[in-house]
């Protein structure tokens, strides 16, 4: 989701005037051709690893909670595990929301996760 911050402009310099929306957007904080080029490639490429990275770890939590799930609906009912496999639901949850990727996923996923990170912010676990 692009978000657009406005600036207002005074066209004809007094109180009251037409005021214009001027996009934070028209120009970058750094133009392109201020900056060395090698320097901001390292920095893309030091980014994309770091994003990486944290994909790799969302794969690894969301493979974990799979087979909390498959566990749980073996009939591993035990608090334990059930609080460990909402407790992994509400990471992936906030994860995806904080990083706007929710897009990416079902909405029988995102509801799946939704309900068990429900049950994760209660203060006990009910049978």
């Amino acid at each position: 989701m692009l978000i657009f911050l406005f600036n207002c402009v005074d066209l004809l310099g007094r109180e009251g005037a037409l005021l214009i929306p001027q996009s934070s957007l028209s120009e970058p904080q750094y133009a392109m051709q201020e900056r060395d080029e090698v320097a901001m490639m390292r920095h893309l490429i030091t980014r994309t690893a770091e994003q990486l990275e944290m994909h790799r770890e969302l794969l690894q939590w969301m493979q974990t909670f799979r087979t909390q799930k498959e566990a749980f609906v073996l009939g591993n009912e035990n608090k334990t595990h059930v609080r460990a496999m909402v407790q992994s639901a509400r990471r992936i949850f906030e994860h995806l929301s904080e990083k706007h990727l929710q897009h990416l996923f079902s909405q029988e996923y995102l509801d799946e996760l939704q309900f068990f990170s429900s049950i994760a912010g209660k203060n006990r676990i009910k049978r």
